[in-house]
């Protein structure tokens, strides 16, 4: 009995945990990414997104260095963080595989932030299940191996809330570190610029006006700090676009010269108008950006093409207007788009969902069977109650984000892995609802419960790893469409070696983007 409770004592303390589960999302990386038949190419089957964009750019980077004239098409952040692991890994020959270790490192270092978030909000009950959750969380496992801006983002999202999320005040010093953060986050995702002055409202007291009295430098700081990070390009954006500008006005039509402040991208107005404008229908599509010399690519000379870039929020929400029954059932279709992310399950063989499913344009996979998807969507609007009734600026803050979120797809486009950005709040919802639910005497059982089933899917999984041997796809073209096959629908199922070969066309990968690059 002695020897129990000092096993049970064990599992309870917080860093066994943290430890724990970032033990386990190495596994779930390490068993994707042998697994699968995208070893040795940069991006995975399950999630193209932009990695060849960011390849490209990064490698103009380490060749041209950081101050390159390159239109400022998306934030710099993740092409940054690709030039400088390209350049130190440039002598070694397997160094696609350890560049996709890198980026698991960021997936199991935002395990490791959500699971102490739940810890300390409700004990090593909602640390074991947050922390569950995200370690053996398929569509973050898939983000954490591939090159990609979310799964730098999440790492930087996930530790501000967690540092903001704190009882006492926030600190004047504590702010300028969140702060920093932040604008590392702006840097990568450009849509977080509108979270940070939330942020910096509630690290000065908000909403409690005699919080803000004393506590507004603290608010003042972050926001500083954040602004400091990212002012550097923004300082180059201006010379970039001054230099674009000067060609225009030589051009032919030099109507719409592009806006000179563009603190970090200029492809918010652009994505807002065709994601709303006929025949946007959620999903990913360039069908409203007129085709320039025989391609649909983005043409800075092209004067309707810069009006797209110029006055693409008008645009996008006067389309709203002019037709209101269409922008609900448009933005319903978004809601639901991204709502699928929560569909994803656990493991590398995507439990209970599966592995036949769909990849839309520009999306990370989403399996045929969606269920999963409302218990998530129910258990973490309970937690995420509880969170409200228990620590209001944690409440506060998750509910920012969330709306956040929510108002990005409005505008923009629909995509599963905007779900799976708010996947480490929503476990930590979760795992504070369990451990509120679960009554102090049944805790050590449940906790022993948690641990067997974390030891059982790290055995699975290495199972499934030898099993798995080749992923079959077939392809469904998006009418119209002239791109690459990262811009088109993607169906497929998962063959093991109990399946005979040859029962589906094998997936083409010859033409994927950046293939070559790291060869």
């Amino acid at each position: 009995m002695q020897q129990f409770r000092k096993t049970a004592a064990f599992v309870q303390a917080p860093l066994v945990i943290v430890i724990s589960v970032g033990v386990i999302a190495a596994f779930q990386s390490v068993t994707l990414v042998m697994s699968n038949v995208d070893q040795s190419i940069p991006f995975s089957v399950y999630f193209y997104g932009d990695t060849g964009h960011y390849l490209d750019h990064a490698r103009a980077i380490a060749d041209a260095g950081f101050h390159d004239a390159a239109p400022p098409f998306h934030p710099p952040g993740t092409a940054w963080f690709l030039a400088f692991w390209l350049t130190v890994l440039s002598p070694i020959p397997m160094r696609l595989l350890i560049m996709k270790g890198v980026f698991s490192v960021t997936f199991i270092l935002t395990t490791m932030i959500a699971a102490h978030h739940a810890i300390r909000l409700n004990g090593p009950v909602a640390g074991w299940v947050t922390g569950g959750m995200c370690a053996l969380s398929f569509g973050l496992a898939v983000l954490g191996t591939t090159f990609n801006a979310e799964t730098l983002y999440l790492l930087l999202l996930t530790a501000t809330l967690s540092g903001l999320s704190r009882k006492n005040p926030v600190s004047v010093r504590s702010a300028g570190v969140w702060g920093v953060l932040s604008g590392l986050a702006w840097l990568i995702r450009g849509e977080h610029g509108a979270l940070i002055i939330i942020f910096a409202l509630i690290c000065a007291g908000f909403p409690s006006r005699r919080e803000f009295r004393v506590h507004w430098r603290s608010g003042a700081v972050f926001l500083v700090m954040a602004c400091a990070v990212v002012a550097p390009w923004t300082l180059r954006n201006i010379r970039v676009i001054t230099a674009i500008n000067r060609d225009v006005a030589r051009s032919r039509v030099p109507d719409d010269p592009l806006l000179l402040w563009v603190p970090v991208t200029f492809y918010g107005p652009l994505n807002c108008a065709l994601a709303n404008l006929p025949p946007a229908t959620g999903t990913f599509t360039r069908e409203a950006l007129p085709s320039s010399g025989g391609s649909h690519r983005l043409n800075l000379m092209d004067p309707t093409h810069r009006k797209l870039i110029v006055h693409g929020y008008a645009m996008g929400i006067g389309a709203w207007v002019r037709d209101p029954e269409r922008a609900i059932v448009l933005i319903w279709n978004k809601w639901r788009l991204s709502l699928s992310g929560f569909s994803l399950g656990y493991s590398i063989r995507n439990w209970p969902g599966g592995m036949t499913g769909i990849r839309r344009p520009m999306d990370i996979f989403v399996p045929d069977i969606g269920w999963i998807s409302h218990v998530h969507l129910i258990a973490g609007t309970a937690g995420f109650i509880g969170i409200l009734h228990r620590n209001r600026r944690t409440g506060v803050l998750f509910l920012c984000s969330i709306l956040h979120r929510m108002a990005i797809v409005s505008l923009f486009f629909g995509y599963a892995r905007h779900g799976l950005l708010l996947w480490p709040i929503t476990a930590v919802a979760i795992g504070t609802s369990v451990a509120s639910v679960s009554r102090v005497g049944i805790r050590r059982s449940l906790i022993a419960i948690l641990v067997t089933a974390g030891m059982a899917a790290l055995v699975v999984n290495g199972l499934d790893a030898r099993t798995i041997r080749r992923l079959t796809v077939t392809f469904q073209t998006i009418p119209g469409s002239s791109e690459p096959d990262q811009q088109q629908t993607m169906r497929f199922t998962v063959l093991t070696e109990d399946d005979q070969p040859g029962s589906l066309p094998e997936i083409e990968m010859r033409h994927a983007p950046g293939s070559d690059l790291l060869n």
